[in-house]
């Protein structure tokens, strides 16, 4: 595989600043190492396809963020979509938070551990993610709320979610 150019580099450090909780190296690495499924040193360790990969991402992310969608995809939003954001959302939904913070690996342990009470191996959880969040990895805190608390009631509503195992 080839190595990563500098324009997916240069890319990558540009979406970076706009994403929240990027900000500190460690956080940063486990965000590369999160979005490539292996343990990443740096942005140049990535090959082409895996810079793909968390370009495709670091652009979700910053697409949740209200203000980055018109610089970041050119995309702008209706007026009466900046008002149905601006007003929040009908009773009982859940509201994007404005700045996506990236998920952190305690919360990744507690889906992977909500998700063996079920039995599920790692091949029936990655489905799940992907029909709950429409991408491949828990990405943000948001991600992970969705997938955690879903699981978490599916496990109470069978009976076998248990406290001690994990934490809320």
């Amino acid at each position: 595989m080839a190595n990563i150019s500098k324009q997916q580099i240069k890319i990558i450090h540009t979406l970076k600043p706009r994403i929240a909780g990027l900000s500190e190296r460690d956080a940063y690495l486990a965000f590369l190492s999160n979005a490539v499924g292996r343990m990443v040193q740096s942005c140049t360790d990535l090959n082409r396809d895996e810079a793909t990969k968390v370009t495709q991402s670091m652009l979700q992310m910053a697409e949740q963020v209200p203000g980055n969608r018109s610089r970041v995809s050119g995309i702008r939003k209706p007026k009466s979509a900046k008002m149905a954001t601006l007003a929040g959302k009908a009773r009982g939904t859940h509201i994007r938070p404005a700045v996506p913070t990236v998920v952190t690996q305690e919360q990744l342990n507690l889906v992977q551990r909500a998700a063996e009470l079920r039995g599920w191996d790692q091949g029936t959880l990655n489905a799940f993610i992907q029909r709950q969040t429409k991408h491949e990895r828990i990405l943000t805190k948001w991600d992970f709320e969705r997938i955690f608390w879903a699981l978490k009631r599916m496990n109470d509503h069978d009976g076998i979610y248990r406290r001690d195992a994990v934490a809320n």
